[in-house]
């Protein structure tokens, strides 16, 4: 099960940041999938305490274009780009941009 915290990754224990994942994907080669193959009824993390935060989160995910690129791993789950899978589903979108860790880098 994949884990979050602000800015962190965490994966089979090991923590990574949002710059360690950006550097690692940064090589990897942009493909487009179904966004009904993404997994996406995990456990979610994102804090939505109150009406503001649940603002943040709408106003962060209105910013996206709905095209942008998002990480994922190798059995679909959205490592980074949850704001901007969310645009893009609400925009009606049945594809999207992924850069995908095949092997997770040990780091």
């Amino acid at each position: 099960m994949r884990q979050f915290k602000k800015g962190v990754y965490i994966k089979d224990n090991v923590e990574y940041t949002q710059e360690l994942i950006n550097r690692h994907a940064e090589h990897l080669p942009v493909e487009e999938v179904n966004i009904s193959d993404l997994n996406i009824d995990e456990p979610f993390f994102w804090k939505i305490d109150n009406l503001f935060d649940f603002i943040n989160h709408v106003n962060r995910m209105n910013k996206k274009t709905g095209d942008e690129i998002i990480i994922i791993g190798k059995d679909m789950n959205i490592i980074d780009g949850n704001h901007r899978l969310a645009k893009a589903i609400i925009e009606g979108k049945k594809t999207i941009k992924v850069k995908k860790f095949r092997i997770f880098p040990h780091c």
